[in-house]
């Protein structure tokens, strides 16, 4: 019960227009104050919920930031921040005073990175008889509801979002730390400026590399997301984690960034565990091998041109020596990115902050500006227009998909690209491209085959103008170009 006269409540309950207070105990008293909740941010994760609220008092000047409210429920005090306090006057590293079901709460609260791409908490504490943490709110979505959202996105701001990924992922390393969790749904993508610019969230399992050992070390579990997981810590566990790790799990987020598509999603459709071993067994058969050959990237709108090709193979070699922060992985792909399109990123270097149980603003620093070498000109294709056809693939009511066919070559229509079908098959549309011409062949067995409106049986030849087919009840528009 929200309003003017009325009580702060005390139990959290997620609703829109209730108050709170979040005031005791905090790390930081000047920003202790009354909150209301606006919306909710998101779908609930497992962690906890994300609401974007009103503050009271306008501590700082803010009148509105995001609060994220955990489930996990450990006493703030004892566990928390006296563990800050010990840690900040004693010898003990934070990693061994703290319990083990802090450690992401903690983790997160106290990323104190100051760095343009990186969202930095306002305080932490206990609200509403849970634990939660104040941080700025970010106008936009996170990035996997920004792509599908906007499926004519240009190459260009496909490239200026995976150059500040790269940067933003490579400057972070430079501190020593680990995100260990790049993924879409951990970044957002910032609209309320002139350009938009990726913010990284959720630093639940930000670590310094120094401490991998001691916090994972001799563990099996596996630390990260599946689809975006490096091969190492797939096969052998948390105490793997790298720069190296990382640098995986960017190139697989790149990869939906330049495609809208999931990298490895027909492999992980149903999540199952035979299929992720089979994958990274396959991918551990041939360490030295890119996990999506150049051949096939060739065949990817985004992905085609032989910079982008050549640099996101790195990324994306099982071998994690290939992919070592001294072979500077990221920054060339940045510059790749850079160096195809109009898009210039000035380097922002990342300063870890000390963390203490009582924060303060911090000084500004003068940025140390890094040593970048950066491409004049972007390189020619070796593939002409003529070489291949983009056949645009527009579902009624889902999001458009490219599919890339090389003359005297093949491609498929996947069930990724329209998984309202009801189907288990991966291929359902096999597109041919012969002497200028586009022909289109079913799968056997797909349900409601139409093609322009009639029965659908065997090859057809799609019209130079596009057609529409129907499977399963769902329209979609083909497009030849």
């Amino acid at each position: 019960t929200g309003g003017s006269g009325l009580s702060v409540r005390t139990n959290w309950t997620a609703r829109e227009g209730l108050t709170f207070s979040f005031a005791d105990p905090i790390n930081d008293d000047s920003w202790k104050t009354n909150i209301t909740t606006i919306k909710q941010l998101g779908a609930p994760g497992l962690e906890g919920d994300v609401w974007h609220v009103e503050l009271e008092d306008a501590p700082h000047g803010i009148t509105e930031s995001a609060v994220k409210v955990f489930k996990a429920n450990f006493d703030m005090q004892t566990e928390c921040l006296n563990p800050i306090n010990e840690a900040e006057t004693g010898d003990t590293p934070l990693t061994e005073l703290l319990p083990p079901h802090a450690r992401s709460f903690v983790a997160e609260a106290t990323a104190s990175i100051e760095n343009e791409y990186f969202i930095r908490p306002y305080a932490f504490g206990r609200m509403a008889n849970r634990n939660a943490i104040l941080m700025p709110v970010i106008k936009g979505d996170n990035l996997s509801d920004y792509i599908r959202s906007n499926p004519d996105l240009s190459a260009d701001t496909r490239y200026r979002l995976c150059s500040e990924l790269c940067r933003a992922i490579d400057a972070l390393h430079e501190t020593g730390q680990l995100h260990n969790d790049i993924k879409p749904d951990n970044i957002m993508v910032d609209t309320s400026g002139s350009q938009p610019t990726i913010r990284i969230i959720d630093m639940g399992f930000l670590c310094n590399a120094a401490d991998v050992k001691s916090i994972h070390g001799g563990s099996r579990k596996h630390l990260g997301t599946p689809g975006y997981m490096s091969p190492e810590i797939r096969g052998w566990g948390a105490g793997t984690a790298s720069e190296a790790s990382d640098t995986w799990s960017v190139g697989c987020t790149l990869f939906y960034i330049l495609t809208s598509l999931e990298l490895v999603t027909g492999v992980l459709d149903k999540k199952s565990e035979d299929s992720q071993n089979a994958l990274y067994d396959s991918l551990r058969e041939n360490m030295d091998e890119p996990m999506i050959s150049i051949e096939r990237m060739a065949r990817v709108p985004g992905c085609e041109l032989p910079e982008i090709m050549e640099a996101l193979s790195v990324l994306l070699t099982p071998n994690m020596k290939t992919r070592r922060r001294k072979n500077q992985p990221l920054l060339k792909m940045a510059e790749a990115c850079e160096g195809v399109s109009s898009v210039k990123i000035s380097p922002s270097p990342v300063t870890k902050l000390a963390v203490t149980a009582s924060v303060e603003e911090p000084t500004p620093k003068t940025p140390r500006k890094p040593k970048v070498t950066r491409k004049s000109s972007a390189k020619t294709p070796t593939t002409s227009s003529e070489d291949v056809v983009k056949v645009f693939v527009r579902p009624a009511g889902g999001f458009k998909q490219i599919v890339v066919v090389r003359d005297g070559d093949e491609n498929y229509l996947r069930h990724q690209h329209v998984p309202e079908v009801d189907t288990s098959h991966s291929k359902l549309i096999r597109f041919t491209y012969n002497d200028s011409e586009v022909y289109a062949l079913p799968r056997d067995g797909l349900p409601g085959l139409k093609f322009n409106g009639g029965d659908w049986a065997g090859s057809v030849l799609v019209p130079k103008e596009g057609a529409t087919i129907e499977i399963d009840g769902i329209q979609i528009q083909l497009e030849l170009r």
